[in-house]
């Protein structure tokens, strides 16, 4: 894909469109069904499960699938129109609405929270972490279910380190690195729409596991386990991706 200049657009105003197809390897149901035994395992009832930066849908549509009463959002509208229209095609009903992370806002109180696919690791400090965190308090009910994930060092300088890709079919081009200093790891993706050029940057801050941690020590919530990536192992350093299961205290 021989480029021109590339006009800077906002992440995913042009990429919703394109997202799925650049996603297609991810088995959206298997992690679904992952969450789902994470929720059998903790022995609580879930039903009503909030699942924040939601992107286009798929995996809510695959835990409504499972049975339960799925509430979504996320910050941009391009990938809620993607959204809607998946839940609309696949006949489940999800509520919809644009709102970041960090400022959800809900009358209703949720079993379970979720935002996966590291949505955390765009969040740029430790004090919007923190910030995640007190406003999860207010949506999760007392013994409810906060789950999270959040990509490692290791994964970003395993394949994400000076990596190209290149999608003909897709009409995208993707640089990725990682900036080891500042624990930033940087998505830039070009893509060619109707002959145009449109560059998104996609920075994305790595977060020790134990800072987190620490973090999470000082909300209403407990870490009862972190684990790595799709297993029940514990979740380490030299693990590409851990999952962060907490449990509101009171």
């Amino acid at each position: 894909m021989k480029t021109t200049q590339a006009n800077n657009v906002p992440p995913y105003s042009k990429l919703a469109a394109f997202y799925d197809g650049m996603m297609e390897h991810v088995d959206y149901y298997h992690w679904a069904e992952y969450i789902d035994q994470i929720f059998r395992k903790s022995g609580k009832s879930v039903k009503d499960v909030c699942e924040l930066a939601c992107g286009t849908g798929t995996f809510g549509v695959s835990l409504s699938k499972l049975g339960y009463t799925m509430t979504c959002s996320d910050i941009s509208p391009d990938m809620i129109r993607v959204a809607s229209a998946k839940a609309e095609r696949n006949d489940v009903q999800i509520s919809f609405s644009v709102q970041s992370m960090l400022k959800f806002n809900s009358k209703k109180k949720f079993d379970a929270v979720l935002c996966l696919y590291d949505s955390i690791n765009y969040l740029k400090e430790k004090n919007e972490i923190i910030a995640f965190l007190h406003n999860a308090e207010k949506l999760v009910t007392v013994g409810g279910l906060l789950i999270f994930d959040a990509c490692t060092e290791h994964n970003s300088l395993e394949h994400f380190n000076q990596r190209y890709e290149y999608d003909k079919a897709h009409r995208y081009r993707r640089r990725s690195y990682y900036l080891a200093e500042q624990r930033r790891q940087v998505n830039e993706i070009t893509i060619q729409i109707d002959g145009t050029f449109y560059k998104e940057e996609h920075s994305q801050n790595i977060f020790a596991i134990s800072d987190i941690a620490e973090l999470i020590s000082k909300t209403a919530f407990k870490l009862t386990h972190t684990f790595e990536n799709l297993t029940f192992n514990k979740g380490k350093e030299s693990s590409e991706r851990v999952h962060f299961v907490l449990e509101k205290r009171k």
